[in-house]
């Protein structure tokens, strides 16, 4: 073996050992950004807060309770529908084109748009099908 093979060798040996403390150096920079980031944000208790009730009457002369919440951190709201018969939905929001929609996408749907709402139950062959349709109490 000739020293310019010898010397080759050699430096990429330094070259391997320089780029693997570079990356280790790396590592424990992040690592210690990410554990003294999560450690200085303040933690906030979350909570659920009510913002709203109303009552709205039915085509057919009967009353559904709904209240409203939220969140604090406002990652979440959700209604409490009151049905007719006193059962009680907890329904979170989901994506409407228009107006408001709560669903468990399952069993009950809760829209509302204005001052109207219209509330669906899934059936057995998995289609929603309105059950009542109202208006706010005034």
């Amino acid at each position: 073996m000739n020293s310019n093979n010898v010397e080759l060798t050699e430096n990429a040996r330094i070259i391997f050992t320089m780029r693997r403390k570079v990356v280790i150096a790396i590592a424990v920079i992040l690592l210690v950004i990410a554990f003294t980031g999560c450690s200085t944000i303040a933690k906030e208790k979350l909570n659920v807060e009510l913002t709203q009730e109303v009552k709205y009457i039915c085509s057919d002369e009967n009353k559904i309770n709904v209240r409203f919440y939220t969140l604090t951190d406002n990652s979440l709201n959700f209604v409490k529908v009151k049905m007719v018969d006193g059962k009680e939905y907890t329904l979170p929001q989901v994506i409407a084109a228009s107006g408001a929609r709560y669903s468990d996408e399952y069993s009950l749907q809760f829209w509302i748009k204005g001052n109207s709402m219209t509330l669906y139950k899934m059936n057995e062959e998995r289609e929603w099908r309105i059950i009542k349709e109202g208006t706010v109490k005034e």
